[in-house]
């Protein structure tokens, strides 16, 4: 019969985190971005934290006296989980994110909605010169009020 461990699911879930925060990063998943802007560059450390967790009683048996060396690591994972997604720095995003932050607030405003509209996006976003011209075609655009 399965057995259930609790670590493998919990090292299985940090993968999976690492996984999309990896995906993400390398610009192939790029609906997130307009769901939520800053949450998949803390996924990378989350699912570390994740892993190094279950690695707990073996570090603090290993470890000893020097089990506070885990434990700092263990918070260091937790602040760039938080510094990561508040305050992502310009390497972790992709060039089309980059791309896309460049823009006006109220451009970005508009293609968000045209997203929500279902209007195709993903297209615009092969060059920079094709957003540049995304956005220069959603100028006379008003953005709608958000209900």
């Amino acid at each position: 019969m399965f057995e259930f461990d609790q670590a493998q699911v919990i090292r299985l879930l940090g993968l999976g985190f690492v996984g999309a925060g990896l995906v993400a990063r390398f610009g192939t998943w790029r609906k997130w971005f307009w769901k939520t802007r800053k949450a998949p560059y803390g996924y990378i450390p989350l699912g570390l934290l994740f892993i190094l967790y279950t690695y707990s009683d073996l570090a603090e048996e290993r470890l000893g006296s020097n089990y506070f060396l885990y434990l700092i690591a263990f918070g260091i994972l937790g602040i760039l989980v938080v510094w990561f997604s508040q305050r992502p720095m310009e390497f972790l995003k992709p060039r089309w994110v980059r791309w896309l932050e460049a823009l006006p607030p109220r451009i970005l405003t508009i293609m968000e909605q045209c997203v929500d509209d279902g209007e195709e996006w993903e297209s615009h976003l092969v060059s920079e010169e094709a957003v540049k011209a995304w956005a220069q075609s959603l100028k006379g655009k008003t953005q709608r009020k958000k209900k």
